[in-house]
């Protein structure tokens, strides 16, 4: 009984301390408020921390890929050299292609039963390379995140185990951090290099391709449309990294609890709180739940206002840039050959034009990584005896 007492009345004595200085803090806020001078909130103080926000993520990226790559001689740069060969390599055989389906044409308009057979032969040689070179990549694009997975989670289990950080940290999710989210960011990473390096590569090839036979007229023509038509979709664009990284965080929490059940089962069975975990259990669903539903709806209004930007509506104005060139130069080559090149620069547009509308699109791959890079740095820089999930001032950008 007077162990009690003694702790109702320090209690009291802290919550009256509490009180006063509250109360002295907001005193001193209101002041403060009252004399600090008013700063104008211009278009470069907005613009300040957007930038500020995209040089971390840069940082964090940079200290990432010095773990997941150590040096150039490792296991690691081997893969990404060979995933680049085959990148070209798979360029190279799209261009390709897209001669064979011009020379089609030509064969149709000759009537040449011999240089169909010739086409034909070499278009099923070149359809079998490409599966082998497709097949190839998917495969190392697993074993590159694999291997990204392997050597960044054996690091965070050096820093996790070492000096008793496992205590001392103040994260709550360090579990869901180490396997989810070091999981999603390799996939992403290795996924993020095929999906960047492929279409830049075909974009390069293919301007070169189409530049011999129509000049660069049209191919800058048709560039400045993806140009512009990427800065008016940013600035109408719905911004999820706020939404995803929260969904994140939620995710991580709801994990958590379900892993505290399982700790504290035999608390929780003696004290009958079934009911109650159950409540919060069902409570945190409600709310990943919830938070779900409202990206997955904001990824359906940006799905839509992507793919007829990017996708759909180039086709209706490349069509002119490429018919424009063959109707206003004379017909000094035979009409069979003028039909092919026609068709093969049909293709390469398209191919340039899927690709560049490729590279308009990883801002949502790069939204993805953005919000859980932050995550899993911070367990980088020594489990961070700071709870940042409370960090959630990160921009929309």
């Amino acid at each position: 009984t007077n162990t009690n007492t003694n702790t109702n009345t320090n209690t009291n004595t802290t919550r009256n301390k509490a009180s006063r200085t509250s109360s002295s803090s907001n005193s001193n806020s209101n002041n403060s408020s009252s004399t600090a001078p008013h700063i104008p909130h211009n278009r470069h103080n907005r613009r300040r921390p957007s930038l500020r926000k995209w040089f971390v993520f840069l940082k964090h990226l940079r200290a990432i890929l010095a773990v997941a790559i150590p040096s150039w001689r490792s296991r690691e740069a081997f893969l990404v050299g060979v995933q680049s060969s085959l990148l070209v390599s798979r360029t190279l055989l799209s261009l390709h292609f897209a001669k064979l389906t011009g020379l089609f044409l030509k064969v149709i308009l000759e009537r040449s039963p011999r240089m169909f057979w010739a086409v034909l032969i070499n278009g099923a040689l070149t359809g079998m390379a490409s599966s082998v070179v497709n097949a190839a990549l998917k495969y190392l694009t697993n074993v590159m995140a694999l291997a990204f997975r392997r050597r960044l989670t054996t690091r965070l289990h050096d820093v996790y185990m070492r000096r008793r950080t496992y205590y001392r940290t103040a994260l709550r999710d360090c579990d869901h951090r180490i396997v989810n989210d070091v999981k999603t960011i390799t996939d992403t990473l290795a996924d993020l290099f095929s999906r960047s390096l492929k279409p830049m590569l075909d974009v390069i090839c293919a301007t070169t391709q189409m530049a011999t036979i129509m000049g660069y007229t049209s191919p800058i023509a048709i560039y400045a449309y993806f140009l512009a038509t990427a800065a008016i979709v940013k600035r109408m664009s719905i911004r999820v990294t706020k939404t995803l990284k929260r969904k994140t965080q939620m995710e991580g929490e709801f994990r958590n609890r379900h892993t505290r059940v399982t700790r504290h089962a035999e608390e929780i069975a003696f004290l009958k709180g079934d009911t109650l975990e159950r409540k919060i259990l069902d409570e945190n669903l409600q709310e990943v739940v919830g938070m779900s539903c409202r990206l997955s709806l904001r990824k359906f209004a940006q799905g839509i206002l992507d793919q007829w930007c990017f996708k759909y509506l180039p086709t209706v104005v490349s069509m002119p840039l490429i018919i424009l060139p063959f109707l206003l130069n004379p017909a000094s080559r035979p009409s069979s050959e003028l039909a092919a090149r026609y068709y093969e620069t049909q293709v390469l547009v398209k191919k340039a034009a899927g690709s560049l509308g490729e590279l308009m699109l990883l801002h949502n791959k790069l939204a993805h990584l953005k919000a859980i890079m932050g995550r899993v740095a911070v367990l980088l820089d020594g489990m961070g005896h700071h709870d940042d999930d409370n960090d959630d001032d990160d921009d929309d950008d």
